[in-house]
């Protein structure tokens, strides 16, 4: 009987065992299949980290390879700059032209913006199709456009205002996009080189117009540049309305901000957005700010340097705040209108 209890011990300790394995084993399947389907899994993926080290790589030849060249033929930057700008209008015409053949007719929604374009080109400036939700700033830039070509060559106003025509301006303004760009990435690189405490290598100029390139093609603002759309010439001028303030020339800061505006009501924030930048440059520049503190102490200190030369601040800011002011305004008179 002893020699029973203690087999029926043993053979109940072995079965505790395998259901416990078996628990175990499960888990670690449940737990394997929930980090299959998270999204970090796809990225910790062999393949995934492969591809994405082999990409890097590829970008860094590249690099390298344009830097050597460019340091050879030994060509100023500017003419390397108008090699990148002509290229790429280039490519990009070439791919314009394969949408005019395949799509003739206005995509989408340029259904409403190319109807109220060739309004503003006849000078029916009263009209409106209520169903554009954007400020008239690219209708008012083709008409611009348009009457300047109609007084030079003789012809009327809404010839320069076919499908054709409007989809060619945005792809002017996508190369001025790479261009503005390369101005930034530049005034950015001189900044670091003169301020060495800031522990940042200056970047070089082939890399200054390759990272401008790679962002200009960008796939969500690059498949706009081919349709007659707001989206390239709201970037383009949020992002001249920033070169012109690193440069603190705030009044064609705040000026090409209110354009912006124009393209896309949310433009607004942008313009909020470099004014705040110029007040931490001015706070940097003053040497008050450590890099080594926390952000918790730098928006302390920066809240106290700022109510200390407030009225410094108020003058320095007046531009863009006329423009956020304006905005304001807008927007009131609109919501009296709408609910009235």
């Amino acid at each position: 009987q002893k020699e029973e209890g203690v087999s029926t011990r043993r053979k109940g300790e072995e079965n505790r065992e395998r259901r416990a394995k078996r628990n175990q084993e499960k888990n670690s399947k449940n737990v394997e299949r929930k980090h299959a389907r998270s999204p970090s899994f796809v990225f910790d993926h062999p393949m995934v980290q492969h591809a994405r080290t082999s990409s890097y790589a590829m970008y860094q030849q590249s690099v390298d390879i344009a830097r050597n060249t460019i340091s050879e033929l030994d060509l100023p930057a500017s003419s390397w700059c108008g090699f990148f700008a002509a290229a790429m209008l280039a490519v990009t015409l070439g791919e314009v032209v394969k949408i005019n053949n395949g799509q003739p007719a206005p995509y989408m929604d340029e259904v409403f913006h190319v109807r109220q374009a060739q309004h503003f080109c006849a000078g029916n400036w009263t009209v409106w199709d209520k169903k554009i939700t954007t400020l008239p700033g690219l209708y008012l830039l083709n008409a611009l456009i348009a009457h300047c070509a109609g007084a030079v060559t003789g012809k009327p106003n809404i010839h320069w205002c076919s499908l054709e025509k409007l989809r060619f301006v945005n792809i002017v303004m996508s190369v001025l996009i790479f261009m503005v760009m390369y101005t930034i990435f530049r005034k950015l690189s001189r900044r670091l080189k003169d301020d060495p405490g800031l522990g940042i290598q200056p970047i070089h100029r082939t890399c200054c117009m390759m990272n401008s390139l790679v962002l200009t093609c960008f796939p969500l603002l690059y498949f706009y540049n081919l349709l007659y759309y707001t989206d390239v010439g709201s970037v383009l001028f949020v992002l001249a309305s920033y070169s012109c303030s690193i440069r603190n020339h705030h009044l064609k800061s705040a000026l090409l901000g209110a354009i912006s505006v124009l393209f896309r009501q949310t433009n607004i924030i942008w313009v909020g957005f470099t004014a705040g930048t110029v007040v931490i440059r001015d706070i940097e520049n003053r040497g008050l700010l450590q890099q080594h503190d926390d952000f918790v102490s730098q928006m302390g200190i920066a809240v106290r340097v700022i109510l200390r030369y407030l009225l410094q601040y108020l003058l320095l800011l007046l531009p863009y705040l006329l423009v956020l002011a304006g905005f304001g305004v807008f927007y009131c008179l609109q919501r009296w209108y709408c609910c009235r």
